[in-house]
């Protein structure tokens, strides 16, 4: 499960096509959403969280494309990205701390019922909900990685693209 992006008049072939799966997709769109809200209208700021067929006019594309080459030359870019690698870096950490009460959960799980090879769902005695209730606390934003060349690919795209429909 993605974005599919396709150009709606494209240039060339960088502008034919653009694709991120959905962990990829969310901190470029947040990044767009962030830094160049003014570049596009509500509906399009909203529609881009979602992969339904919405078009990214010429215009919107075209000036995107240009806002995002400043940002990647005066280090906006580069600093978004950073920000989006420290907020992974602890979510991945957090998560990590977590995994020690993971394993206490399974290995009770495993004394109660026996089964070295027990699921989760299957937990006896009320160990499920505890379970679920760890995974609540997950950090799910360690799953939402960014880097410059997601940016670059992402301007390159929207200054040959003539416009996108995000699919």
């Amino acid at each position: 499960m993605g974005f599919d992006l396709y150009g709606q008049e494209p240039k060339n072939k960088g502008g034919e096509y653009f694709r991120q799966n959905v962990w990829g997709w969310r901190p470029i769109w947040e990044y767009v959403c962030t830094h160049h809200a003014d570049t596009l209208d509500q509906k399009t700021l909203e529609m881009g969280n979602y992969n339904d067929g919405h078009i990214v006019s010429k215009h919107q594309a075209t000036t995107l494309a240009n806002k995002i080459h400043v940002d990647l030359q005066d280090g906006t870019a580069e600093d978004f990205v950073k920000m989006v690698e420290d907020r992974v870096k602890k979510a991945k950490e957090h998560n990590e701390k977590l995994e020690f009460h993971f394993e206490l959960l399974k290995q009770q799980a495993i004394e109660i019922s026996g089964d070295s090879n027990i699921a989760p769902v299957n937990y006896p005695n009320g160990l499920d909900g505890q379970w679920q209730f760890l995974m609540s606390l997950r950090d799910r934003r360690e799953s939402y990685p960014i880097s410059i060349h997601d940016i670059v690919a992402f301007q390159v795209f929207c200054k040959y693209s003539g416009g996108f429909s995000i699919c």
